[in-house]
């Protein structure tokens, strides 16, 4: 890939070029053999002579696919800087050499060397059949963890792999992607259904009234199902590949049920080894408790962020510049709109004039008294005159849709009072692709 920098002045009379080349690609194979893997690519690093203003080719080596060696990078040309790429995988134990040939004044660093498939195939392989044949329990602990070392992996693989161009030509700023944050869930949830399955045995045996095992012990032996059960669950229902702060409702509701449908699982699971069906009623309040424990908490620690920010708006109420008050307002309408106005207020540019919401009012009677978009509907359209005597309404917010007449309308009728009239839009404007 090629591209071209301008050298501005300040890069005075010598400058810094840091090149990392392409990775091998790891060896495709249809034999049933494991194969190994492509080797790095090579990094350098060179203090060199520019004229302000000039432009430099700079040449970004991009990651080999199967069995091809990775591109080599380097900046004007491959005696300047020069990052060599890694050799390719393959068959078996062939792994591929990381990128040596590197060309730098400051610094050379040669590229890792590729892993060897067999090893690593063998002994996942291994791994699985024994816990498959030996222990279920072993079996489905082992599959969760593959399962979420997959979706960390694949998570940073985005991160390390895929804009490794994108770092070359951004001087090595590397993007900024929330990572900590998945990490984080993944380890709460753990944390959250391992101390409801303590809750719910300590519990059983106080209900009882006799132990049968160490609380230690029965943890240890419940928590490969009803631990990574409801994790494998939540795996599957995507909860660790959204943006929470940005999530709907239903979104919230099928985190919850993927957790309430793991227990389900597990519940089935027990009953399929309760030969006399004794303890079926212990077991299902048992679950019942689980379900009712940690499906609320994992949901509220992602639904944390959404509810500071519907606090918002009554956090941020403040005074005008000056120390005056906040101009009082009232919000015509109680639609979706009417979200979007409020949070733009919440959250807007810190030279507008602050607001102090009062409430809202809507053409429909029957919610009047209630609270919509966390704000209390205070009355109708026809009660305006009234509402803006009896709150001291300095500024009205026409936020939806209204008609010519009625506006007219509310002007004659707002005209003996002092307040101000806006009527708040969302504009759609189609920008042309050409100047």
């Amino acid at each position: 890939m090629l591209a071209t920098l301008m050298c501005t002045h300040s890069w005075l009379e010598h400058g810094k070029a840091k090149m990392g080349a392409g990775g091998g690609g790891g060896k495709a194979t249809t034999t049933g053999n494991n194969a190994g893997g492509g080797g790095g690519g090579g990094y350098a690093r060179s203090s060199i002579a520019v004229t302000p203003g000039s432009t430099q080719t700079v040449t970004v080596g991009i990651g080999g696919t199967a069995a091809t060696a990775g591109g080599a990078s380097w900046f004007g040309s491959t005696g300047t800087v020069y990052g060599a790429g890694g050799s390719a995988g393959g068959e078996g134990a062939a792994v591929g050499a990381g990128g040596s040939a590197n060309v730098g004044n400051l610094a050379t660093y040669a590229g890792g060397t590729g892993g060897e498939g067999m090893t690593t195939g063998v002994l996942v392989l291994v791994g699985l059949l024994a816990s498959a044949f030996n222990d279920r329990a072993l079996g489905i602990l082992v599959l969760a963890f593959l399962l979420a070392a997959y979706t960390v992996v694949r998570h940073l693989a985005d991160i390390e792999l895929r804009e490794s161009g994108q770092v070359v030509l951004q001087g090595l700023a590397r993007p900024v992607r929330r990572n900590k944050t998945l990490l984080a869930y993944i380890v709460g949830d753990g944390i959250v259904l391992g101390l409801a399955v303590l809750l719910g045995l300590a519990l059983l045996d106080a209900q009882d009234g006799v132990r049968n095992w160490p609380l230690k012990q029965a943890w240890l032996r419940a928590a490969p199902l009803d631990v990574v059960v409801p994790f494998v669950f939540l795996l599957l229902a995507k909860a660790y590949s959204r943006v929470w702060y940005l999530a709907r409702v239903s979104e919230y509701a099928a985190t919850g049920l993927a957790v309430v449908a793991g227990y389900a699982a597990v519940f089935g699971l027990r009953l399929l080894g309760i030969r006399d069906g004794g303890g079926t009623v212990q077991w299902a309040l048992y679950y019942l408790l689980l379900a009712g424990t940690a499906g609320p908490v994992i949901v509220m620690t992602r639904a944390a962020l959404r509810v500071v920010q519907d606090l918002m708006p009554h956090l941020l109420r403040g005074t005008a510049a000056g120390g005056s008050p906040p101009a009082r307002a009232l919000v015509c309408g109680a639609g979706y709109r009417t979200t979007l106005f409020l949070r733009q207020v919440a959250y807007g540019a810190r030279d507008r004039v602050p607001l102090d919401v009062v409430g809202i009012v809507s053409d429909d009677a029957a919610i009047t008294g209630h609270y919509v978009h966390g704000m209390r509907v205070l009355g109708t359209c026809r009660e305006l005159a009234a509402l803006v005597v009896q709150h001291r309404i300095d500024v009205l917010y026409l936020v939806e849709p209204i008609a010519a007449a009625e506006l007219e309308h509310l002007r004659e009728s707002l005209k003996i009072f002092a307040v101000r009239l806006v009527c708040w839009d969302v504009v759609e404007t189609e920008l042309p692709l050409h100047a």
